[in-house]
């Protein structure tokens, strides 16, 4: 580079947009101080009545998170849609194909200095750098020192940045940040190129949320070809075959992964429950139940027809059987106790909900008690589902597995090199539950029972009955 130094040129925004970034800011340092926003405070001791170099008392991050040059999968803020507006008044001056995925806004305060750094490789070139509240100046230059009073050696470029102004930053060159006399915004835009596996996922998540399969009611021919069959007859439907069993079997491990809080109110029930009992889990599922019944010394036994699932039960130790619901593989009046959780909501036939309950109440003592839970058709403000009918395909989205076994992978390289596919949509069979209707079920057992409680619990009904003679 030439030994003098030269100047960038610098572009201004409009007065509207100056003021909307103004705003952006206020708005964040409000927000950082109640605690809502991704706005770092830092409130370190002055040296001489200055502030300590190149550690910046306040920043707000958005997108993806490029705080101290480093890149992380931090969860963020979206960019504001002003930054597209700022980016497109630097169009002209940018590359084809450059997009900001990245916002950092730092407060540097009065005789507070920047060090040379230069930016990371992660980064497409250039930055957008912009300056708000007071004027800034910048030091560009390859060998760029600092000397002790603020000042830099080997600048080979400088920049005057006047409040509202912003430049692009040469590629190559460090850059430093002289002192000043007033506070001022810093405001960086960047285009990250390599994105951290976590950001990749949640944008395949969100693009797909975005795209989420809507509940389908099933077919009413399909329904009336059901209703004209043998009402005691067990054997599974069709519609069961393929939107039960075979889905569980296909996404067994994405359920596990994602299905491991218990219940509260399963909870409860199983530690009410007097000492030395034996519980089934029947339609145990990945076991979260059983695990919790291990944690507190409670006997149980699960079983289930899924062979995934049980596999995935065995793996974390958990005694767990192959078993068809129709036909338990139980003793009568083997457990004091059982549940049934998100079971009952998959039978496509009163006939075979009907039996599905005559098998848990046979396998129970006297006096043995049973909860059973499974999706209401009334849906409360807190779930994230509608249903239109009672007998509905609820989708499953398996998202980008490729992706998600890559990041699972801690030696994985650049995830963002994944192919991100459209997530699989597999269709779930529910028959959900109007009030009254599991008590109308287990009232049709022929067995004596007795229901001691009825409720609504997180957009589901349930029971907890108790099995008399």
């Amino acid at each position: 580079f030439r030994s003098e130094q030269t100047a960038l040129s610098s572009i201004a925004l409009s007065d509207t947009l100056s003021s909307a970034l103004h705003e952006l800011i206020e708005t964040a340092i409000t927000q950082a101080k109640e605690g809502s926003s991704q706005g770092k405070h830092y409130d370190q001791p002055k040296q001489d009545g200055k502030w300590k170099r190149g550690r910046t008392r306040c920043s707000f991050a958005y997108g993806v998170n490029t705080r101290h040059n480093k890149l992380t999968g931090a969860d963020l803020p979206a960019l504001p849609a002003l930054v597209e507006e700022i980016v497109e008044a630097f169009r002209a001056e940018l590359p084809d194909g450059w997009q900001c995925n990245a916002a950092l806004i730092e407060l540097y305060e009065p005789h507070q200095w920047g060090p040379p750094r230069q930016e990371p490789a992660f980064l497409t070139a250039p930055t957008i750098m912009l300056a708000m509240a007071a004027e800034a100046r910048v030091a560009f230059g390859l060998n760029l020192l600092p000397n002790t009073d603020g000042a830099f050696q080997h600048v080979a470029k400088e920049q005057i940045l006047s409040p509202g102004h912003g430049c692009l930053l040469p590629a190559g060159l460090k850059i430093g940040l002289y002192p000043g006399q007033h506070p001022r915004w810093i405001i960086l835009l960047r285009n990250v190129t390599t994105l951290p596996p976590a950001v990749v996922q949640r944008r395949a998540q969100a693009a797909a949320l975005l795209n989420k399969p809507q509940v389908q009611v099933v077919d009413p021919g399909v329904l009336a070809t059901m209703a004209q069959a043998d009402e005691t007859s067990f054997k599974p439907t069709a519609l069961e075959t393929e939107h039960v069993a075979h889905v569980y079997e296909s996404i067994a491990s994405h359920w596990d992964r994602t299905r491991h809080s218990p219940w509260p109110q399963v909870e409860r029930f199983l530690l009410e429950l007097p000492p030395a009992v034996l519980v089934a889990d029947v339609g145990c599922g990945n076991g979260k139940y059983m695990t919790v019944a291990r944690e507190h010394g409670i006997a149980m036994l699960g079983s289930d027809l899924c062979v995934n699932l049980v596999e995935v039960c065995g793996e974390k130790g958990l005694e767990a059987s192959i078993a068809d619901n129709m036909v338990l593989p139980y003793r009568d009046e083997m457990f004091d106790a059982a549940i049934s959780i998100a079971v009952l909501h998959h039978f496509a036939t009163r006939a075979r909900r009907v039996r599905a309950l005559q098998e848990v109440c046979r396998i129970l003592k006297p006096g043995g008690q049973l909860l059973v839970q499974a999706w209401a058709l009334e849906q409360g403000d807190e779930s994230k589902r509608a249903f239109p009918d009672q007998d509905v395909l609820v989708p499953w989205c398996h998202l980008n597995p490729e992706l998600e076994a890559k990041i699972a992978d801690k030696d994985a390289g650049d995830s963002s090199q994944a192919s991100i596919h459209e997530p699989q949509v597999y269709h779930r069979y529910c028959h959900v539950y109007k009030e009254g209707e599991l008590e109308e079920l287990l009232f049709a057992t022929g067995y004596a029972v007795e229901v001691m409680r009825s409720f609504y619990d997180k957009s589901n009904w349930c029971i907890v009955a108790r099995r008399l003679a």
